[in-house]
């Protein structure tokens, strides 16, 4: 057995002692972090003004949250207004239609003139004349135009049809039609008869 050496057993507890020291710091090294931590965190949550997080007592977190709105105004050149078509009236127009013959044989050239009497300016208008029918019309024209203030004129020409053989037409009478029509509606019209012979 080794016989008692107090050096030796006071080195033995110096360095016992150096252990638990050692603990010892860590610990408060450990603490020391944790309240570094804490007081960072706790100072992040104090520099965002916009959000306010409250936990009172044991009731869920009520968050709070600042939203901006932007207004934008729109420059007068973007903006696209859509104009209704104005409403015309039978008064503002007259229509007549000539004829340079009464009597016509089978292909036969034939000039129609509608005059259009305006009271206004107005655009894309439809001058329509249509006739001598027989199962369908024969004649079925449209003309596009823009009206003057006064008198306007538009001149259709036609060869008339056949009037003998199974692809003709029977000799008669038959009515020329002209029509004014402006937004698929018939503004004025008139009517001329004329005869178709072999």
């Amino acid at each position: 057995m080794p016989s008692w050496d107090p050096t030796r057993h006071r080195l033995i507890h110096i360095i016992q002692g150096s252990k638990k020291m050692k603990r010892k710091n860590k610990i408060e090294i450990f603490a020391l972090f944790l309240l570094v931590i804490g007081i960072l965190i706790s100072g992040c949550v104090q520099e965002n003004p916009e959000t306010n997080t409250t936990f009172p007592g044991n009731s869920a977190p009520t968050i709070t949250t600042t939203i901006t709105t932007a207004t934008t105004t729109l420059p007068a050149s973007s903006i696209t207004t859509t104009l209704r078509s104005p409403q015309l009236s039978r008064s503002d127009f007259e229509i007549s239609l000539s004829i340079d013959k009464k009597i016509y044989h089978s292909n036969e050239h034939m000039n129609i003139t509608v005059v259009i009497g305006s009271k206004l300016q107005q655009g894309d208008v439809e001058v329509k004349v249509y006739g001598i029918k027989a199962n369908y019309y024969r004649l079925n024209e449209v003309e596009l135009t823009n009206l003057d203030m006064g008198a306007n004129t538009i001149i259709f020409s036609y060869t008339t049809p056949r009037c003998t053989g199974c692809s003709g037409i029977s000799p008669g009478e038959y009515s020329i039609n002209a029509d004014l029509v402006y937004d698929d509606k018939v503004i004025a019209n008139t009517t001329k008869n004329i005869e178709i012979k072999q």
